[in-house]
This record gives C-alpha cells, structure tokens and sequence, in this order.
C-alpha cells in the first residue's frame, strides 16, 4: 500500500500536517499509482504580493469569524445546523494554523470543541437537535442530522491528536462511537442501487411518500467518506472494505458521456457541487491520476468560479467551492494553475467590508446564514497551506 505525502515540500505555503499524521491510501482494491507530487509547484500559480493579498482577506475572514461565537461555544447559525456550522467555523481556524488553546483564538476554540463535543448523543450520532419520527422532513433533524454528524466527526477527528492529552481522549471516544453510527447507517437495508452509501436518517421523503426515494446520495456520502478518510488517517480501524463499497456507489453517479457526477445514478441533471465532490472522493481514495478523474477537471475547467454566486447549477456555490478547490489541487498542474487564480480573484473581489462572504438568496443558504459562508471559503483559500490532514495530497 502506497503512503500518503506528510510533507509537500519545502516551499513557505506548504507544511507538514500538524498533527503529524502518516497519510494512508484508504481503498486498495481501486487505487491508482500515485503521482509525484514534485512534478509541479502550487505556489507558483500566484505572485508574493497575490500570496499576500489572500493571507490578509483570510485573516480578515477568522477575526469577523472570531466575533461570530455565541455563549455557548457554538458559532452563529441555526439549531438544525449545529454542530455542523461551529465544525466549519473550526475547520476554518485549523486551516490557517490555529489551535486550542494556542495563540490569539485559543481560547475560543477551545469552547467551540466543548460545544461540539457536547452534542454528540449516547448512540454516538453529532446532533444538536433530537431526531424525531419515521419520516424525512426537508429542513428538519431527519434531513440535517446526518450531515451534522458527517461533518462533526470529520473535523473532531482532524482535531485528534492536535490537543493536549486530556481533550485527545475524549475525542477518540467520541471518534469510536461517531464510527458506530457511521457504520450502521451504511448498513441499513438500501435498494441495489444505493447499497453502501448514505442519506437521510428517516425515509421516505414527506413530500414524496410512496414513490420509493432513493436511499443514498453524492452529497451526504461524500461527507461520510472524508470523515472515514480522516479517521484513517488519524489511527482508527476503517476497513478498506467499508470504503470500497461507498466508492462503488460514487463511481455510478458518474456520467460518461457529459462528464460530470451526478447527485444520484438515476439524477440526470449536471451539478457543479456533486461535479466537485465526485472528484474530492476521487482524490480521498487516491484517485487522483486517472482518466475520470482528468475529465471531471476538464468540465470544471469548463465552468469555472469566475462569478460570484453565479453557476452552472444556479446555486451553492460556497458548498461547491469546498469540494473543488482541493479536488482540483490534487489534480495539479495545469488544472491547478487554470482554476485556483481564477477562483481566488473572484472571492477576495466579493468579500465583503466586515470579511466575510454572503449567503446566496436562496432559503437553503440564507438559513444557514454567512459563518457557514464564509467557513467553508476560508477552508477552501487555505488548501495550499495543506495543514489539514484530509487535503494533504
């Protein structure tokens, strides 16, 4: 089995991850050879004073962020969202190098990682609020529980290893028990077609109750697999098994002949997001130097984030943004070099006075509201920094 890079290099934008992480292929049964990663410098696609000009909008971005954290610990955003919402707001903070309890926002991510540990519920599940009946309720816990948890357990397990012993343990029992939820909902029984992947907690949908729903989705499997990813790389048992399954489910959302993923096998429309995320799983799995995976780069190239809250998909354009910068660092070379500058004149263009970025007018992220926003950007700004283990190419 082929190891991951710990360290990128010895150019001043790319470290060693800090928690000091050995970097493991998670599938071998569908793995292709790994590029070197010397073969192309990720720095070079922008000048030192355009280097600079990012660092300064980033730093803007954590201090509106900073302001944002509630008495709780939490960060600003709706129940149904959390812990979610805090995770990204952490995430963001971790990916310029911030820790618990160090430095100028120790403090406050200290409380944010207590908040986020103190949703966690005794089956293991990362939910602020209870999941109550047998149905999917768009917007309700049925419908966000399963995100929240995917993305919290992703980022406790980024956290992992990065704080003082105390707080390392109580993380890893909450890693161990996120596993176990994890598991049992890949196992639920699920139609051919969705067998190992994720979706909602309850099903069928309320809105289309009788109509067999699909049992499984790109977008909230694609959450699940960087947190496999994640806890892999941080020690725990994830059998290759578990993922191979997943990526199975993500290979038939592919489509051939317009070269994008879809939200679902039998989804026939083209999406940026799910584009992106199918190339994200790719790259997690190792992916990354393959034919699907160039011509999944090639449509992206193709329709660039080149305006602001503007889109193939007309929408998510944050969510999407997330998935596609690491994906496309991972590709490297000329798609790295076409697609980052672009997208890095678009956002520090679009940032707003305060330093954060805008929800789009829609209810989905207008719910969510700007820390979500602004979160999910700054981790995207700071993937050349690779000082997050789950984007460590």
């Amino acid at each position: 089995m082929n190891a991951w890079i710990g360290d990128n290099g010895p150019t001043v934008r790319r470290h060693a991850g800090l928690a000091g992480f050995a970097m493991v292929i998670l599938s071998p049964c569908i793995l292709a050879e790994q590029q070197p990663f010397e073969d192309f410098d990720p720095t070079s696609v922008l000048s030192r004073q355009q280097w600079q000009q990012l660092d300064r909008s980033v730093d803007r971005a954590l201090s509106w962020l900073a302001a944002q954290q509630q008495r709780d610990g939490s960060f600003r955003g709706p129940n149904n969202g959390q812990p979610a919402i805090t995770s990204f707001a952490v995430l963001a903070f971790l990916s310029r190098g911030h820790l618990p309890g160090e430095g100028p926002y120790g403090v406050q991510l200290s409380r944010a990682v207590d908040y986020i540990l103190s949703c966690q519920r005794r089956d293991g599940l990362f939910t602020r609020i209870a999941v109550l009946g047998k149905i999917h309720i768009a917007y309700r816990a049925s419908h966000t529980c399963v995100y929240n948890h995917a993305i919290t357990s992703l980022v406790v397990s980024e956290l992992h290893g990065m704080v003082g012993r105390d707080h390392g343990a109580r993380m890893a029992s909450a890693i161990d028990r996120a596993l176990h939820i994890t598991w049992k909902l890949q196992d639920r029984p699920k139609p051919a077609i969705d067998e190992g992947a994720w979706r909602y907690w309850h099903g069928p949908d309320r809105y289309t109750a009788g109509v067999s729903p699909a049992e499984a989705d790109l977008s909230v499997t694609s959450w699940q697999l960087m947190f496999l990813r994640s806890a892999k790389n941080a020690g725990f048992d994830v059998p290759s098994e578990r993922i191979d399954r997943a990526m199975r489910f993500v290979l038939s959302c592919f489509d051939k002949d317009q070269n994008v993923f879809r939200y679902h096998p039998e989804k026939k429309d083209a999406c940026r997001p799910m584009t992106s995320a199918g190339l994200l799983c790719l790259s997690l799995s190792g992916m990354f130097d393959t034919d699907i995976a160039r011509r999944t780069g090639d449509w992206l190239l193709a329709h660039p984030y080149d305006r602001y809250l503007a889109g193939p998909d007309k929408g998510r354009f944050h969510y999407g943004l997330f998935y596609a910068v690491p994906g496309m660092y991972h590709l490297g070379g000329s798609y790295w070099e076409r697609f980052f500058p672009t997208t890095v004149n678009t956002l520090l263009r679009h940032q707003g006075p305060r330093g954060n970025w805008r929800p789009e007018q829609n209810f989905e992220e207008l719910r969510l509201g700007d820390v979500y926003t602004t979160s999910l950007v700054v981790t995207a700004l700071n993937t050349p920094n690779q000082l997050l283990p789950i984007f460590q190419r």
